[in-house]
Formats: structure tokens, C-alpha cells, sequence
């Protein structure tokens, strides 16, 4: 990120790389047919966890992208702090990690059979997600609009839709986790 952009960006930068880092986690040494066991009836497997934050990312990406190209036509000179809205606020606190739990709109749900491919789809939709990061770096985040995937009535800025990815694959990522401590449980005893 450069000097230009808020401090904001280069945080959210750093925590989608670690979010990386823990993804790769979770998944080493796990055994496919525990990739993708739910960890009990009607929860969702570490494949699953991976494959809705995947999913989720693909779909917002060109809106979010558009939205940024708009913005890099017109850069100004100091780009401002970031600030969230009141709505945008609440929607992050609820998609946080410990928010409270939302059922995924259908077009975000993870395929019902959990792909063994999950880990590289995320990391395929995170590089794609710090690309996008980046073409923010110098535009005003708070100005320019995207509208979410799921529906045409709920808008976001740029930096609201940025924020909103990284702690929802914060919420997902921590829940992976749990997935995966379970599945293996038996293997501890």
C-alpha cells in the first residue's frame, strides 16, 4: 500500500495474507474424508467453511471491482479516513467473528457436497480480494457504492464491502477451526 492510502487498507492487507496463512492451517495434515465431515449433522466441514468464503468473494468481486475502477477515475489528492456507515457497522459487527448467526443467502451457501478443492478456491478468491485491495489503494473508500450480490437494496462503500470480507472470513476461518478440532478429537484419544 502506499503512503496515500489509509492506514486502514494496509491493516486489512495484513490480516487477509494471516487469513491465508490460517486456511493452509487448518487444512494441513487433515485427511480429505476429514476435509470435508461436517463435525456434526447440519454443521458445516472445514471444505465447507472454505468454499462459502470462496463463493462469497467470487460473487461480491465485480461489484467491488467496478466500484473501485470508478473510483480510480477520480483520485483526489488525499484520499480520507475511512468511516463506516451506521448500517455498514452493524451488518460487519453481525458478520464478525462471535456476530450473531445469520443464515448464508442461497447464493453464498457452499456446495452441498464439500469440495476437496476448497483450500485453492479460497486462496484463488483472496488473490483476487488483495488485487482488489490494492486498485483501493488511493481512492476515496467512502464515496464509491457497490451493491451487494444477494440484493440490489443493500449498498455498500468500498471500504464497508472491504471490511465486511475480512472479518467475515475472520467468522469462518475461526469456525473451520472448531470443524476441524472436532472431526479430529477422536484422533487425539
Amino acid at each position: 500500500m502506499s503512503d496515500r492510502c489509509p492506514p486502514i487498507l494496509g491493516q486489512w492487507e495484513d490480516r487477509l495474507v494471516a487469513q491465508q496463512a490460517r486456511a493452509r492451517s487448518v487444512v494441513e495434515g487433515l485427511a480429505p474424508e476429514r476435509l470435508v465431515a461436517p463435525p456434526e449433522e447440519g454443521k458445516w466441514s472445514v471444505a465447507h467453511c472454505l468454499d462459502h468464503l470462496a463463493t462469497t468473494i467470487e460473487a461480491y468481486r465485480p461489484y467491488l471491482e467496478g466500484a473501485i475502477e470508478r473510483g480510480a477515475a477520480s483520485r483526489p489528492a488525499t484520499p480520507p479516513d475511512y468511516r463506516p456507515g451506521r448500517f455498514a457497522r452493524w451488518f460487519i459487527r453481525v458478520a464478525s467473528p462471535g456476530g450473531r448467526a445469520v443464515p448464508a443467502p442461497k447464493l453464498f451457501r457452499p456446495a452441498e457436497e464439500a469440495p476437496l478443492d476448497a483450500l485453492d478456491r479460497f486462496l484463488t478468491a483472496q488473490q483476487a480480494l488483495l488485487a482488489a485491495l490494492a486498485g483501493a489503494d488511493g481512492i476515496d473508500v467512502n464515496r464509491w457504492k457497490l451493491r451487494s450480490p444477494a440484493s440490489a437494496l443493500l449498498r455498500f462503500r468500498v471500504g464497508e464491502a472491504l471490511e465486511l470480507m475480512v472479518v467475515h472470513n475472520d467468522r469462518h476461518l475461526d469456525q473451520a477451526e472448531r470443524a476441524r478440532a472436532t472431526v479430529t478429537a477422536s484422533d487425539r484419544e
